[in-house]
């Protein structure tokens, strides 16, 4: 397959996920792929290729098995994060691939496809990633991260539907008082946009979320207004998906090895605290009516809880 150059509106909606350095915050010193943050690309030239370009170098190195989307003219949106993120686990003690219990590569025709991985470190029990590609119907990047401490869990949902997009990163509670409080002073410097608030459709919001989320639903003519009032000096944030994403992961990793090689912990009752997690997610995940429906319930049954929450007991959905 030919790569074809996406077209300049969907490539003008990416820079709200641009390489930008945020002023007033410095991310933790944790080893991660060097990137330019600091490139700023006007409106009118489109992001997509300084995109590619970070996807095709890391992409040698990671073995994502996508230089482009199944569809022609569709960037693959989430990509550099996956290939970013995946790129941190190199600072990581001891990691090691898991097996992705057959839930490595599916594809359905011309139409989907699916790519999963999973790792475990002295720091993470487990940290499983997935990308999905629908092509323009839907691009999904998915992670979570498991600490061996009561520490929170890192979740990442990145989700274009279409016209829409959804953006979540959260430091999710295992227990009520349990947090990561240096989170708390990024939060306000991004835009209302990246700010918002979940319903409680699927999840209760009060339990295993924080008050500190990064949460955005909003259109492409959404994002493009924030950018322009951003590159025009109007808006009082100079933020972007980009570095807010960065900051969150980066904050995560470093808190987590700081506490997990200052403090013991019993890895019985961290089990346990996972196992009531992965219950909880498991029965409420919407992944499952939307795998269902493109690969089967066979698929989306064995994903659900032989992958995503394996530790889970499964019940009917």
């Amino acid at each position: 397959m030919t790569c074809a150059k996406p077209k300049i509106l969907t490539s003008v909606v990416l820079q709200l996920f641009a390489f930008r350095q945020c002023k007033g915050f410095q991310s933790p010193p944790v080893p991660h792929p060097k990137i330019d943050l600091s490139k700023q690309l006007p409106i009118e030239d489109g992001l997509i290729s300084a995109l590619s370009n970070t996807a095709a170098q890391s992409n040698n190195l990671c073995g994502v098995p996508w230089k482009c989307s199944l569809q022609e003219n569709q960037p693959l949106t989430f990509m550099p994060y996956y290939e970013w993120t995946k790129g941190l686990l190199g600072s990581l003690s001891n990691l090691k691939q898991l097996p992705a219990s057959g839930y490595n590569h599916i594809e359905k025709e011309d139409t989907a496809r699916l790519y999963s991985e999973s790792y475990e470190s002295d720091e993470y029990r487990k940290i499983r990633m997935t990308y999905y590609d629908a092509g323009s119907s839907a691009q999904v990047f998915n992670s979570l991260w498991y600490p061996r401490s009561d520490l929170p869990l890192l979740g990442i949902d990145l989700l274009q539907f279409r016209n829409k997009f959804l953006v979540v990163v959260d430091f999710q509670p295992l227990q009520e008082k349990k947090s990561i409080q240096s989170i708390s002073a990024f939060w306000p410097t991004m835009p209302d946009l990246l700010r918002g608030k979940m319903s409680n459709r699927f999840y209760d919001h009060d339990q295993y979320f924080s008050d500190h989320m990064l949460f955005g639903r909003f259109t492409k003519e959404e994002a493009i207004d924030l950018l322009k009032m951003e590159q025009e000096g109007t808006s009082e944030h100079n933020m972007t998906l980009w570095h807010a994403f960065q900051t969150y992961v980066l904050t995560h990793i470093d808190t987590v090895q700081k506490c997990f090689f200052d403090d013991a912990f019993d890895q019985e009752e961290i089990l346990e605290l996972h196992k009531a997690y992965d219950q909880y997610s498991a029965e409420r995940d919407p992944a499952h009516a939307m795998f269902k429906k493109v690969f089967g319930e066979s698929f989306a049954d064995g994903f659900v809880y032989d992958f995503l929450f394996d530790l889970a007991q499964q019940t009917k959905i």
